[in-house]
């Protein structure tokens, strides 16, 4: 049997919790499913899409993903099967990205509201994606153009302004 004094803890002094993270707000899951989408776009390939259904097929994708299932890799599994992403198509870059929204979605009742948001606010979230990428495709073409390497990684946050906010 293990005793207070065992376990550093005094009687007089009770353990100290971190606290809480608070809930995350609507702006801030909809910052989370645009970079999402983003992620996964950067998977997916026009070349197998279709140019013309691109963004189609990602608003149908993300909303297939996001109803599906209530498991993130389910979701994310469910995502790349709609965009075509081959096997082992989710590179480090994308993968660390995607990792990092599971944390911030790590409590089942986020990740249910991301989903629930995601599946109704998706056209908005398409669209702030599609405005995400135009705005990247831009800063490189004033920036010299293709260099020939991947992208750089996604970025993990969209600003307010950016999101039209």
């Amino acid at each position: 049997m293990t005793s207070l004094l065992d376990t550093g803890i005094s009687p007089q002094q009770p353990p100290q919790n971190d606290p809480p993270n608070p809930p995350l707000s609507d702006l801030d899951l909809i910052k989370i499913a645009v970079t999402y989408l983003d992620t996964m776009m950067s998977c997916a390939s026009s070349d197998k899409l279709g140019v013309a259904n691109f963004w189609p097929r990602a608003e149908t994708a993300l909303v297939t993903g996001a109803s599906t299932d209530r498991r993130w890799s389910g979701i994310v599994s469910r995502t790349a099967a709609k965009l075509e992403v081959p096997e082992g198509g989710i590179y480090e870059r994308e993968g660390v990205v995607l990792r990092s929204l599971e944390q911030q979605l790590a409590d089942p009742e986020t990740l249910a509201r991301w989903c629930e948001l995601v599946t109704s606010d998706a056209p908005y979230i398409v669209a702030m994606c599609r405005i995400r990428r135009q705005n990247r495709k831009a800063e490189k073409s004033k920036s010299g153009g293709k260099t020939g390497k991947r992208p750089a990684a996604v970025p993990a946050t969209l600003d307010a302004e950016e999101a039209g906010f």
